[in-house]
């Protein structure tokens, strides 16, 4: 692991020292995963010119994050490097419920949509979104699931169950798969139960 990630830094310095040529170089951002917990990995990411370490809530706790970005700012500090931490939350979410059977969809098949915890069969996915948000879903709207890896298009609707057509696919489609609707006018709030819990402040 260690050496695919040394692989990785080689190019990533490489590309930053190209970018760095430019008369207004971009900052260089990078998403914080399991090869770069460690000390000397993010010293070595630091040296290598990185400006900007990316934590994702969906991967941390507050505490780990907090935690974290003591680790970096001292490694930072003592190498006279500063650079800055972001902190990223996702924010309120919609997800499917619980799928009855895990399936890949092909490129025009149906699937129906039904406004419920659970799915009742093959082919179904259920949707547990509040009645008004249900409504202002329209024929014609997309869905994507796992941020556009699978892409639905609604045909009919119907009461509590919508029928759509897959538009693109390229992930099995499972429980609790995230939820976009990039059609609609369902409006979430931009902070989830988590970030009103760990950032009262903010509410």
């Amino acid at each position: 692991q260690n050496q695919a990630f040394a692989i990785k830094l080689v190019r990533i310095k490489f590309l930053i020292q190209i970018l760095q040529i430019m008369p207004n170089p971009p900052k260089v951002a990078v998403s914080v995963g399991s090869a770069l917990l460690e000390e000397d990995m993010i010293m070595a990411v630091i040296l290598g010119g990185v400006d900007i370490f990316r934590l994702q809530s969906a991967k941390f706790t507050l505490d780990e994050m907090v935690a974290y970005a003591k680790k970096v700012r001292t490694i930072s500090a003592a190498r006279n490097k500063p650079v800055e931490i972001m902190f990223d939350y996702s924010g309120a979410q919609t997800h499917l419920g619980e799928v009855t059977h895990s399936f890949t969809p092909k490129l025009g098949d149906n699937v129906r949509i039904v406004r419920a915890e659970k799915g009742g069969g093959k082919d179904e996915l259920p949707l547990p979104v509040s009645s008004s948000d249900w409504d202002l879903l329209k024929e014609g709207e997309r869905i994507y699931l796992a941020d556009g890896a699978v892409q639905l298009r609604i045909y009919t609707k119907k009461g509590s169950e919508l029928n759509a057509t897959v538009e693109i696919s390229a992930e099995e489609i499972k429980s609790k798969m995230e939820v976009n609707f990039p059609d609609s006018d369902i409006h979430f709030e931009p902070l989830g139960p988590r970030e009103r819990a760990e950032f009262p402040e903010l509410t």
